[in-house]
């Protein structure tokens, strides 16, 4: 069933929606490719066409943007709440924004782009595309197959985290004490860039050109070599750990798009399916709501359901149940 052909139907349909959710990203018509953000396209589909929750999706950009665009609803009459990713903040704080009345949900996976991740969304992804783009076996490849796949890409993966991850909890613990920015995401140098040696470095360099930057922040020591070197080493062992990779853990925390890049190049080299990350991001967007319909407990918690759920009990209206609820 396609699922965004029916929510976009229903959202013609009710343009003067009072129920307002606002994402991340880019409308339809804003993107290269005419297709629109992930976010909307997979919030459009779940929640109009899976969960027929009534709620009209408005993209406002950047993460910056949410807010103001929300409020702007409001004060047009609107119902209006904003979602947005979690990225590397504490897991505690998205659990807190599905409190009653709230108007500012996050999502509990890194961002909406983890949930295209989810071993069965793969598996069905990969099963649809059409076999002219590479030599493939019937059927695609099982879940635990993709399973082992992603889990491949994140050991690749783990000392770039490693990095973000320190970097981002640098920044909640000095970075408001200071007037200059500090980089999350830099790009590690050398031949072999993400490698453990030099993605500790470029945690090291950044912390050292933040504080050559920021007057007063030269002495800090959590600048310092020492303290930043151990905070990678500590990030490092904990996305590293068995129980971590095994259990598909980084599905949820870890950087999405980098893990879909990494996904779409280990299809390439282990599949021969030749997608590049946005080809594969809008197979994985068109899978994802349909394994969702057909799976009451494909996540636990449904982030999608209590979003949903949440918003319509702003405007007054009961809440809706997944369709292959029991």
């Amino acid at each position: 069933m396609s699922w965004a052909r029916w929510a976009t139907d229903r959202r013609d349909a009710m343009v003067w929606s009072e129920l307002r959710l606002v994402c991340e990203g880019e409308g339809g018509g804003d993107t290269a490719d005419g297709c629109g953000s992930v976010d909307s396209r997979v919030l459009d589909a779940i929640l109009l066409g899976v969960l027929r929750a009534d709620i009209i999706v408005t993209p406002a950009g950047d993460q910056a943007s949410l807010g103001s665009v929300a409020s702007y609803l409001r004060m047009n009459g609107r119902v209006a709440a904003r979602v947005e990713d979690r990225d590397y903040r504490p897991l505690c704080e998205a659990e807190a924004s599905f409190g009653a009345g709230s108007r500012r949900f996050v999502w509990r996976r890194h961002e909406i782009e983890s949930y295209l991740l989810q071993p069965q969304v793969v598996a069905e992804a990969l099963r649809r595309i059409p076999r002219g783009r590479g030599p493939v076996s019937a059927g695609g490849p099982t879940q635990a197959e993709v399973a082992e796949l992603l889990t491949e890409c994140a050991r690749l993966q783990a000392p770039r985290e490693a990095l973000q991850l320190t970097l981002w909890q640098l920044r909640s613990s000095v970075g408001n004490a200071y007037r200059t920015g500090l980089n999350v995401s830099p790009t590690p140098d050398g031949a072999a860039p993400f490698s453990e040696d030099a993605c500790r470095r470029a945690a090291v360099d950044e912390c050292q050109r933040f504080a050559a930057a920021s007057e007063g922040a030269a002495t800090d020591p959590r600048l310092g070599q020492a303290h930043v070197c151990a905070a990678y080493n500590r990030n490092l062992t904990a996305v590293t750990d068995a129980g971590f990779l095994e259990g598909l853990c980084f599905v949820a925390d870890f950087d999405a798009k980098l893990l879909l890049g990494c996904l779409a190049r280990r299809l390439h080299a282990v599949l021969g399916r030749a997608l590049t990350r946005r080809q594969l991001e809008n197979e994985l967007a068109q899978a994802l709501p349909d394994v969702y319909a057909a799976h009451a407990a494909l996540f636990e918690p449904d982030d999608f359901l209590q979003v949903a759920n949440g918003l319509r009990a702003l405007g007054g209206l009961p809440p809706v149940a997944h369709p292959a609820a029991s």
